[in-house]
């Protein structure tokens, strides 16, 4: 079907692909990705929950708490609580003592990668440090395994968090957001807005997705399951092919 598309169109602009002149056009064609990385996923229809047989979940204790409810079937969830973007390679993985954060995503063959981490470091006024850290991640994760689809899950606005009034909680979680863009679209990772589904018109973690304002429960956990299996990026839909 694309080479008959490209044939017609072909015949309307250059007025035949046949023999002209005793010579016979060329059509060239070259594969483009269109897929636009400074913005979110949308939406999509939802995959099936095999699809997290090959994906792995990254990240601090927000990502333990989709692994207490055991929200995405048999993938593998690995999280360190209260983890330190500069110390990823020291801080075991809880119920793992014998492995850290970086030897897990060092060592991953998986797929698919989602990292949710961040929320630890946004009481920070310079973040580029952290920021650095976590584009290390990334590089990595790159470097190890070209083909893999790594997640970046933006910050979801907390409801509150221990020593910041909400305003100023509000502009710390935004300029991490910032910083988490900036990389995603550089290194070419497809980016997760949890706020479209569990914030509320205040613009904080409705309370009926959280005990402590934080952490999701199971309800917050099962509409987050929900929103990453309608966000999943197909190749085919961004990957095409042109020809001229």
């Amino acid at each position: 079907m694309r080479k008959v598309l490209c044939a017609l169109l072909c015949l309307v602009i250059l007025t035949g692909c046949g023999k002209t002149n005793d010579e016979t056009a060329e059509t060239s064609c070259r594969v483009v990705n269109l897929y636009n990385y400074e913005k979110p996923a949308v939406k999509d229809t939802a995959v099936e929950e095999s699809f997290f047989d090959d994906a792995l979940f990254a990240g601090d204790s927000r990502m333990g708490a989709l692994d207490l409810y055991g929200s995405f079937g048999n993938a593998e969830i690995a999280y360190s609580t209260s983890v330190n973007l500069l110390r990823l390679d020291s801080m075991p993985v809880d119920g793992r003592e014998d492995e850290t954060l970086w030897s897990v995503l060092e060592s991953t063959e998986k797929g698919s990668v989602y990292l949710l981490l961040g929320i630890n470091e946004i009481r920070t006024e310079n973040k580029e440090p952290y920021l650095e850290a976590y584009e290390e991640v990334v590089t990595m994760l790159k470097e190890n395994n070209p083909d893999v689809d790594v997640y970046m899950i933006l910050e979801y606005m907390p409801r509150e968090i221990v020593g910041l009034e909400t305003e100023e909680m509000k502009v710390k979680v935004a300029e991490m957001n910032e910083g988490l863009k900036d990389i995603a679209s550089r290194n070419l990772c497809f980016m997760l807005d949890l706020d479209t589904v569990l914030a509320g018109e205040d613009g904080l973690l409705k309370t009926e997705y959280s005990s402590d304002g934080l952490h999701l429960n199971s309800d917050g956990a099962a509409v987050v399951k929900e929103y990453i299996m309608t966000h999943v990026v197909r190749e085919e839909t961004y990957v095409k092919e042109v020809c001229e």
